[in-house]
């Protein structure tokens, strides 16, 4: 891990020979370096400080076993606890399988006090509490997959045996089995016989010396900064006093560390797109008495949003050590902060080019280079302040669609000048030859053009879907989806004809297209066709199946993939959320309706659906301004654009009106 710091530092190069820097074009805050450690990997980074010193800013420990019998789980396992009834009516269903013989509360920074009156070994599970006292482990199922509740209440009694369970590590090329330092020493104390292959009380205690932080709090450098992850469901002890958080917190906070217990509401808030009442100032007084009210109690971040609240501590302590603000509370997020006063001090919106004309399109690389288009052309910027045009024969024309993949960015070029590709962030573009007529009839003379790209799917740099907007409505265009295939000679297209007809009604025709490589357990088209309606196209390696899942006239479509929620804007209909089980369910959602802004009168067109990248309900969406737009506009139509949060009811809706938008 030490090495990881140093080259995330810049200090040493990789195996290649290449530094951190050598990857991207923008600066890197290698003075900016902070861990985050994951249950026991916040052992692991937390004695690399120890040993190293402060070569880190910060660390976040997510629950992090701050002993070696609550590494071993010696006080159960949350796992084990297979159902959804709270047996022992401490109020919480998951931590009912646990050790009887802990003393709850008296964990200190050494040890925890465990009745060990009535361990035994057993040649099949090991050590393990006789607490019936008949001699044998009592168990129901096949050791390992074993539970001592043999009487099926749902959580151990204090009759009930308990199995301890050892680490299995390899030692001098010898599979040897470690248990925590309390229970060798109570085995040892008992004078109980074991197998030859479990670690000896010396051993264990040097074993384990090397790999508990308890032994070597002393040890850390007193400018590092820390935050604990604690939340109501623990993810591995069920103890109902979580000592793996209040010791790990103490132990710090009593050596003078600035500590803080989860991130502050407004990092909260800005992940989620919703308002979060959890919240704990740096350095409060924790202890086993009252950690239950200081844990992160909000269900949806306990269970479905949990990796939302590591993403936020994460963003805190990078801003945090940034503007080396070390304040016990914040009022917002300090970037938010620091953008508002440059805003303000500007007195509003200031512009940060391209020169050029009215912006049609807007596009954000994974190397954060910004590309735009205006009517006249293409622009890049690597900061969003210097920009350079894009000298690739976009003259008179811009981009009006994007993707990205395996460093490879395909573009719909408008004004019917086909699709391009560019293998270095944007800085120069070649035109792919697809033989297509009607995407590539603009390149001699934009007049004569019929269609353009309007967008596209990239699955890698070899393999593109895409689609298109009709231009000339007097000609017929294809009705369907092109699959675009590098062959190793060149690009072979593939047409996927809808099932109705090969060609378009003489209309005006926009498709837009969503992906999701495992929707349902299946890769998953969505194609949604202006005016039309929204298809799903599932057997994409194979025969294309079509199916049409929303009759309405459907614009903008995107997925949120790790939740199998469709979004989908229309044209005179707002915003539909759909989810698949037995059937599609669609709820309408107009966001007004969450906002306490008066609803237009004629709805609007609802060109944009982004769904937000760290939260499946949360949704941004916009409507077409009178240059800027992919759709005609109905009489008396107003622009807006927004962000709305909904899960069943309306968490929040942000609207701005006056403005066309283009999201990204």
């Amino acid at each position: 891990m030490y090495a990881v710091i140093r080259f995330a530092k810049g200090e040493i190069t990789n195996t290649a020979g290449k530094k951190i820097t050598d990857y991207v074009d923008y600066d890197v805050l290698l003075n900016n370096v902070g861990l985050y450690g994951s249950s026991y990997g916040g052992v692991t980074a937390a004695l690399t400080l120890a040993k190293y010193g402060d070569v880190a800013n910060y660390l976040v420990f997510y629950e992090s076993p701050a002993l070696n019998l609550l590494t071993t789980t010696d006080l159960g396992r949350i796992s084990d606890d297979k159902d959804e009834i709270d047996a022992d009516g401490d109020g919480l269903y998951w931590n009912d399988i646990r050790n009887p013989k802990y003393v709850v509360g008296s964990c200190n920074e050494t040890t925890c006090l465990i009745d060990f009156s009535t361990l035994l070994y057993d040649e099949t599970v090991g050590f393990y509490l006789d607490n019936n006292g008949d001699g044998k482990p009592n168990y129901v199922g096949v050791y390992p997959a074993a539970s001592t509740d043999v009487d099926g209440s749902g959580f151990i009694e204090e009759d009930e045996d308990f199995i301890f369970t050892p680490w299995q590590v390899v030692v001098d090329g010898e599979v040897k089995k470690v248990y925590s330092i309390p229970v060798i020493s109570a085995a040892t104390q008992k004078g109980l016989s074991s197998s030859p292959d479990i670690m000896k009380a010396e051993e264990t205690f040097d074993f384990w010396y090397k790999r508990d932080i308890s032994f070597h709090y002393d040890n850390l450098s007193g400018s590092v900064k820390f935050m604990q992850l604690g939340f109501l469901k623990e993810h591995m002890c069920p103890a109902p006093d979580f000592p793996n958080i209040v010791i790990n917190y103490n132990a710090l906070k009593n050596r003078g560390f600035w500590i803080r217990l989860n991130p502050d509401s407004s990092y909260l808030e800005y992940v989620t797109g919703r308002k979060i009442e959890d919240e704990n100032d740096a350095n409060i007084k924790i202890s086993f008495d009252n950690i239950r009210e200081h844990v992160i109690k909000d269900e949806l971040l306990n269970f479905d949003e949990r990796q939302l609240i590591e993403l936020a501590s994460m963003l805190e302590m990078a801003d945090r050590t940034y503007y080396n603000d070390w304040s016990p509370d914040l009022d917002c997020v300090l970037t938010e902060s620091i953008r508002l006063i440059n805003l303000s001090k500007a007195e509003g919106w200031v512009s940060i080019g391209p020169d050029g004309g009215d912006n049609y399109f807007i596009y954000v690389t994974l190397n954060h280079t910004v590309i735009t288009s205006t009517a006249n052309s293409a622009f890049r910027s690597e900061d969003g302040v210097n920009w350079e045009r894009i000298d690739s024969g976009l003259i008179d024309v811009g981009f009006v669609s994007m993707a990205e993949a395996n460093g490879a960015l395909f573009a719909g070029v408008a004004k019917g000048r086909g699709i391009m590709v560019s293998y270095d962030d944007g800085k120069s573009w070649t035109s792919i030859e697809t033989g297509i007529e009607e995407i590539e009839s603009g390149r001699f003379e934009t007049r004569n053009a019929i269609c353009e790209v309007s967008s596209i799917v990239a699955l890698n740099d070899k393999h593109v879907y895409f689609a298109t907007k009709v231009l000339n409505a007097s000609v017929q265009t294809f009705n369907g989806v092109y699959e675009l295939i590098y062959t190793g000679s060149g690009w072979k297209v593939v047409k996927h004809q809808m099932p109705d007809r090969e060609y378009n009604r003489l209309q005006k025709v926009v498709f837009r297209l969503a992906y999701d490589p495992d929707f349902n357990g299946e890769a998953t088209l969505f194609v949604s066709k202006y005016p039309d309606g929204l298809y799903m196209v599932t057997n994409l390696s194979g025969e294309w199946r079509w199916e049409k899942i929303l009759d309405h006239s459907t614009t903008d479509v995107d997925v949120a993939v790790k939740a199998d929620v469709v979004y989908v804007g229309t044209y005179d209909d707002w915003i539909y959320r759909g989810e698949l089980d037995n059937g599609w369910e669609w709820i309408r959602l107009n966001p007004f309706d969450g906002s306490p802004l008066e609803e237009p009168v004629v709805p609007c067109v609802i060109s944009d659906v982004e769904v937000d990248p760290y939260n499946s309900d949360r949704v941004w969406w916009g409507s077409p301004g009178t240059l800027v737009r992919i759709y005609s506009l109905p009489e008396g139509h107003r622009n807006y654009f927004g962000v709305f949060a909904w899960n069943g009811s309306w968490s929040h809706s942000y609207i701005t009106d006056g403005w066309g938008l283009l999201l990204q």
